[in-house]
């Protein structure tokens, strides 16, 4: 390879690699607000049924206000402060999705957002690409190490302890979002 070849293919991975960020960034953009719509939409229809059955059975993720940062603010929060990537914050969607699938309780503005903590750090933990503790992530989350220990095993038993999500899911997903 001559050294304009080699020149050529040096600036070529340099573009390619400011594209994929660039790319990247506005698709995470875009999957949180996908995310948060279809979480959102999935809160207010077990609202209304949850209002209807007026059903006051309280789970550990349930808080007692409903916190004033959006879904969107805390997805990105704890986004921008733990570096998960896409694949992370998806699987932790499709975990949420097989909860409120297998009724283990009913998904509200009152606990989506430790549901949501949980299942990104479990995720982040299942996809390897964890490189926190629990007391940091404790820290992002703002629940105590041992809540956070404690609802890591509640949502396990939730969802069966099945952290693995087979591919075919797992497109199912990215084709919807």
């Amino acid at each position: 390879m001559s050294e304009s070849d080699e020149s050529t293919n040096s600036d070529s991975s340099t573009s390619i690699s400011i594209i994929n960020q660039f790319s990247f960034d506005f698709i995470s953009e875009k999957l949180i607000q996908k995310i948060c719509l279809l979480i959102e939409a999935l809160i207010n229809l077990n609202q209304r049924n949850y209002l209807k059955q007026n059903n006051s059975r309280r789970t550990s993720f349930d808080i007692k206000r409903i916190p004033f940062i959006s879904l969107h603010s805390y997805i990105y929060r704890i986004i921008k402060l733990t570096h998960i990537d896409a694949h992370t914050l998806i699987r932790a969607l499709i975990y949420i999705d097989i909860i409120n699938r297998n009724n283990k309780f009913v998904i509200t503005y009152y606990n989506i957002h430790k549901l949501i903590f949980v299942a990104i750090v479990l995720s982040a933990k299942y996809n390897g690409n964890c490189c926190l503790t629990n007391k940091l992530y404790s820290k992002i989350g703002g629940i105590s190490v041992k809540e956070l220990e404690n609802l890591e095993i509640k949502f396990c038993k939730y969802i069966n302890y099945r952290l693995y999500i087979r591919q075919e899911l797992f497109d199912k997903y990215i084709k919807y979002i």
